[in-house]
């Protein structure tokens, strides 16, 4: 199996744990990506990751640059953070969540600045048993990039990991039926033996590139074009699933399935990172 078939194939079974249900056979395939057996029925599952390659730069609004740059950036310095905690039992086992103001990190000489401010207010907030903290002038450079911080202990191994808040991030109409519509295209080739339902699963991921707004009900609810789209397709139903959230979207009428939290980020081979 390749390594995009194994995430995809792990991506459907989270989702199908949101949706509370388990499938009594699942077999891979591809066009459909999977031919699942759920409760009587035959369901083809196409499955695809959103992507927005796009930020609009503060500056410069007519001017727009990749996401993955910061994403790579972020992916260094979440990397001098692992190291560092490495290096206190104290933060053995635990999940933080840095909520950044902006689409905006601290420099590369500022990494080892900022990390070391990380590491001691995590220390103080252990001590005094919090969860969550928007740093203060005591920490200037959290105070300047951070609007809030969590931190919890956790059973076992996991990333420490980022939510930008800058408003550039989400999701636009354009950008969803960028993603859909090749699949809606490819949908009219299927061969439909002994398949009784066709569904889409778009999955938000765990990259900066595939960041979503949270509480999309009533966004979702205004793409007309896009609900014109799908109600012309040979899908009986979509759904977007904001893995990073444990969050499901289905349309018709985009009903929110499940509640926010954060899971884990998994690496390429479909595996959390250990």
């Amino acid at each position: 199996m390749s390594d995009k078939k194994k995430i995809e194939r792990f991506y459907l079974d989270e989702f199908f744990k949101i949706l509370g249900k388990t499938p009594e056979e699942v077999k891979d395939g591809e066009a459909p990506d999977f031919i699942v057996k759920l409760r009587q029925l035959t369901i083809g599952v196409e499955v695809t990751e959103f992507h927005s390659g796009l930020k609009r730069e503060k500056d410069n609004p007519r001017k727009d640059i990749p996401r993955r740059a910061v994403e790579e950036a972020w992916t260094s310095l979440q990397r001098i953070i692992t190291e560092k905690i490495g290096d206190y039992k104290e933060l053995k086992n635990t999940c933080g969540l840095l909520s950044f103001k902006q689409l905006e990190l601290p420099q590369n000489s500022k990494y080892k600045e900022f990390v070391n401010e990380l590491i001691k207010l995590s220390l103080e907030m252990i001590e005094a048993n919090r969860e969550e903290i928007s740093p203060d002038s005591n920490y200037p450079l959290l105070n300047k990039y951070l609007s809030e911080f969590r931190l919890e202990k956790v059973g076992c191994y996991m990333t420490w990991e980022w939510s930008p808040n800058d408003p550039s991030l989400g999701l636009t109409e354009s950008e969803l039926i960028d993603t859909i519509q090749p699949k809606l295209v490819k949908a009219e080739t299927y061969i439909r033996k002994n398949i009784d339902v066709l569904w889409l699963l778009v999955v938000s991921g765990s990259r900066l590139s595939q960041t979503m707004s949270v509480r999309l009900s009533n966004r979702l609810l205004s793409y007309k074009k896009l609900d014109y789209l799908l109600s012309r397709s040979i899908f009986e139903k979509i759904y977007i699933y904001q893995y990073m959230v444990g969050v499901v979207y289905e349309w018709p009428n985009w009903v929110k399935i499940g509640t926010e939290q954060l899971y884990p980020t998994i690496q390429k081979e479909g595996q959390f990172n250990k």
